[in-house]
């Protein structure tokens, strides 16, 4: 009883800093609930690790690039693109496995394949900190963008990042090569 009568002295006091603080909390709220279902109405509840979703535009430079001589098969094409999506998807990246997965694409049709592969995925970012898969929270409340393959190097990998050991200028010069700019 007496922690009631002080949170209600509190209140006497504070009413107007409180009421603001609740008003200012219930926008937000109601912000993301509506962007969430304006999300879902418009495009769908969100993406599933299964989906493949096609890469109509990429980034807008090599969405048409030639798949006409290509070393790489679509199957190998779709696993470098599912090795890329597990290297990149968590809090931390693999680039070793980056690295790895680029090592194998000899030409720009090698790296079209892959890029066509990946297509477009769910990418989300945490205040810039880092980036990655959302979970379905996320992907409810439409905090995330879909981005193709550039897209998620651009902002999961540095080029001149050397503290990991592993090339990331080859792997960017390969994307941008084939007309995909990181």
């Amino acid at each position: 009883m007496e922690q009631l009568a002080k949170v209600n002295a509190f209140y006497g006091k504070n009413r107007y800093i409180v009421n603001g603080l609740l008003a200012i909390g219930g926008v937000v709220v109601l912000y993301y609930i509506a962007k969430g279902a304006i999300r879902v109405v418009t495009r769908g509840s969100g993406f599933s690790a299964g989906d493949q979703e096609s890469n109509e535009t990429g980034s807008g430079q090599g969405a048409t690039a030639s798949t006409q001589g290509a070393t790489i098969s679509s199957q190998q094409a779709q696993s470098l693109a599912t090795k890329l999506w597990n290297a990149m998807k968590g809090t931390n990246d693999d680039e070793k496995a980056i690295y790895d997965a680029f090592s194998v694409l000899q030409n720009n049709a090698d790296v079209t394949m892959v890029v066509s592969a990946f297509g477009v995925r769910p990418y989300m970012s945490v205040f810039g900190i880092y980036g990655g898969e959302p979970n379905s929270v996320d992907k409810f409340m439409g905090n995330y963008e879909d981005l193709d393959l550039s897209g998620w190097l651009r902002n999961d990998t540095s080029r001149t990042d050397s503290g990991s050991g592993w090339d990331m200028e080859s792997v960017w010069s390969k994307m941008e090569s084939a007309g995909y700019f990181i």
